[in-house]
């Protein structure tokens, strides 16, 4: 069972779409969320490949002012849009069933996000995942940070251009990077 770990709408059980064969547990949520509590306050989130919408809602109930959700999937759509209603949050959120590369090329005149979670599924090819990460980049703000999910076994670049890995740290088969824009400015313990 997955929940909102802390904040407005804590302990509120969240739904997940049958499909999702790899949801984000507790703990790892509750270790990425640690690590960037000082981005969060006001923040403007974008959850892509959003499945259940855990990770958008937790900002949510932590302190963001808003957030979007980007899905394919029709059936995890109707999921987030439950769990945005019943964690008492979607008056702060959008939901769009888009591609992910679609929705982040449409962005980049439009406006940027402060927090940017990456999870794409992990049977897409990596040099997919590396172009996730550079259209990413074009819609971060400058000081945003960038929370890219992956296998473990996949390595990506310590600097892409113009983008810093500041921390990785490993769940099992999973591993979760934080980039940072150069030269950004630090909110947190990802110095």
């Amino acid at each position: 069972m997955l929940r909102i770990i802390t904040g407005s709408a804590k302990n509120k059980k969240l739904l997940v779409p049958a499909n999702i064969t790899r949801p984000m547990t507790d703990r790892i949520k509750s270790s990425i969320f640690d690590l960037i509590s000082g981005y969060l306050h006001q923040a403007k989130v974008l959850d892509l490949f959003a499945g259940s919408g855990a990770l958008g809602i937790e900002a949510l109930s932590r302190g963001a002012a808003r957030a979007e959700f980007v899905e394919n999937n029709l059936q995890a759509i109707e999921i987030i849009n439950k769990n945005l209603k019943n964690s008492n949050l979607l008056k702060k959120a959008a939901v769009f069933q888009q591609d992910v590369k679609d929705f982040l090329k449409a962005q980049i005149d439009r406006g940027s996000f402060h927090i940017i979670f990456l999870d794409p599924p992990f049977s897409l090819p990596a040099d997919q995942k590396q172009e996730l990460v550079n259209l990413s980049l074009q819609v971060l703000e400058t000081s945003g940070l960038l929370v890219f999910r992956y296998p473990k076994k996949e390595n990506y670049p310590q600097i892409y251009k113009n983008l810093e890995k500041k921390f990785t740290k490993s769940y099992g088969i999973s591993e979760v990077s934080f980039y940072r824009k150069l030269n950004a400015v630090s909110k947190g313990p990802l110095q």
